[in-house]
């Protein structure tokens, strides 16, 4: 951002002719985290390098191509003579402990620190790329879990101060906050018994996310799924 600012107060209008157009960082989240790639909410942290994605897609299938195909229909395409792309300097070694050791940095030390965790569990950009796109197969028992106990799954109905209603996983804690004591426990057994229909069903989803968990954690360079699971707070296994 720096180099882009320095340059665009450098022109001189009266020497240029056209219209110099600057983006100060066309990859917002990899600049809010402070680094070269865009991390995916749908890949589980995978990260796609933007450098990498042009001209994008607008319908694509995730954030960063979409974002591109934006960019590059809508800003560049019909704008443009002539395109400076501006890399990110690595922040690998020296380069990185310049950063920490800079007192213009020192605000965000503790985040520079945390970032930096992950750079072991961090793989080349093919592999990420790889993960991103196997996360919808690898990750498929949440969409089965969903389907099963918001669409397949079917509770019936109570009777309440008169009225018939219907009891689903919207309305459980309305019944179990209603004051009639029989009331709340038919709504417990009769609720409870859908998802014991269902054991085998919900138990085979169960098993598939465990072993997600344990390739996502032996894939990232992590001992265990639990350690893994407890490694973007820091927490120690101790606690």
């Amino acid at each position: 951002m720096d180099a882009v600012q320095r340059i665009m107060a450098g022109l001189d209008p009266a020497k240029i002719s056209g219209t110099v157009i600057a983006v100060y960082d066309l990859s917002r989240p990899a600049k809010e985290y402070t680094q070269r790639q865009w991390p995916l909410a749908q890949g589980g942290g995978s990260l796609i390098d933007f450098n990498r994605v042009w001209p994008g897609n607008e319908t694509g299938n995730n954030a960063p191509t979409r974002h591109a195909g934006m960019l590059w229909n809508r800003l560049f395409k019909n704008n443009i003579d002539v395109a400076l792309d501006y890399h990110t300097a690595s922040t690998g070694g020296e380069t990185f402990q310049r950063f920490l050791d800079d007192p213009i940095l020192a605000p965000w030390k503790i985040a520079l620190i945390k970032l930096r965790r992950y750079k072991p569990h961090t793989l080349p950009e093919r592999e990420e790329r790889l993960l991103t796109l196997a996360a919808p197969v690898i990750r498929g028992h949440s969409d089965t879990f969903s389907q099963l106990t918001n669409v397949d799954m079917k509770f019936g109905s109570l009777s309440a101060e008169g009225q018939e209603l219907e009891l689903s996983q919207s309305s459980y804690f309305s019944f179990l906050n209603n004051r009639d004591r029989d009331l709340r426990r038919k709504a417990f057994h009769q609720f409870y018994a859908e998802f014991d229909d269902h054991k085998y069903s919900l138990a085979s989803a169960l098993s598939s996310s465990v072993r997600a968990d344990v390739f996502s954690a032996k894939i990232r360079n992590h001992p265990s799924a639990r350690e893994a699971s407890l490694f973007h707070d820091n927490i120690p296994l101790a606690v």
